[in-house]
């Protein structure tokens, strides 16, 4: 019986700790399906044009389109329709004013495109991310890298899979991103050879609330304090 006691109060801790720690989808972007052919910032086929504090901003005009736009069976989330074009490396976007408010880490994930087949998939080489928690436009706040974790890349076209950057640690109330072609910059493919991108995700992991911590640490000590009553 002690040991039934401990090993269910043991599953009940470690399933609240599990809950407390998976990642949540918080904000997603598919690019739209009606193509304006506009600037990020001006394009209304936006899924989050206009909502709440979410505002776009085109590095180098870079803009939307359906041209060689992804298949829903072309790697696990695809949406089709629109996506971003980036013709060479000084193109890229913002997304700014994303709720971060009760997480501390996150990791981003997009769909890819290569205009040619000699790259051997999605690096730090080619794309740049970058995030920050006080920016609120391209003239403000800190910026830092996020590596990039590539799964292995089959030819030209979109990859089989998300390209993602790594688990991110930072709290802030809002979070920003800035996502670049690096094509051409670090001795990888040419810079006139454009990317495309496709259904950004950005999946982040909840802060537990001090009463849960307390929750926590009070169910165990009820449960040591039976546990050495019934040996009494």
């Amino acid at each position: 019986m002690k040991n039934k006691l401990f090993f269910t109060t043991l599953a009940a801790v470690s399933g609240m700790i599990g809950a407390a720690n998976a990642q949540t989808i918080i904000f997603s972007e598919s690019f739209g399906t009606s193509n304006s052919k506009g600037t990020l910032q001006s394009d209304t086929g936006l899924d989050n044009y206009n909502i709440g504090s979410i505002a776009f901003e085109s590095i180098g005009g870079a803009d939307v389109r359906t041209s060689s736009g992804s298949s829903t069976t072309d790697y696990a989330g695809a949406s089709g329709g629109n996506n971003v074009f980036l013709s060479d490396n000084s193109e890229g976007f913002y997304v700014f004013g994303i709720d971060y408010t009760g997480y501390a880490s996150f990791t981003v994930s997009l769909g890819a495109y290569e205009a040619v087949g000699s790259y051997s998939g999605f690096t730090d080489d080619l794309l740049g991310v970058e995030y920050s928690f006080d920016s609120t436009s391209s003239t403000t706040g800190t910026w830092n890298s996020a590596a990039i974790v590539a799964s292995t890349y089959t030819g030209n076209g979109w990859q089989d899979d998300l390209v993602s950057t790594e688990s991110v640690s930072g709290t802030g109330s809002t979070l920003a991103l800035r996502i670049t072609s690096e094509v051409g910059l670090n001795g990888v493919g040419s810079a006139d050879h454009d990317i495309r991108l496709d259904d950004l995700s950005v999946s982040a992991v909840s802060v537990p609330e001090p009463s849960t911590y307390a929750l926590l640490a009070g169910l165990l000590g009820l449960t040591f304090v039976m546990l050495r009553r019934r040996s009494a």
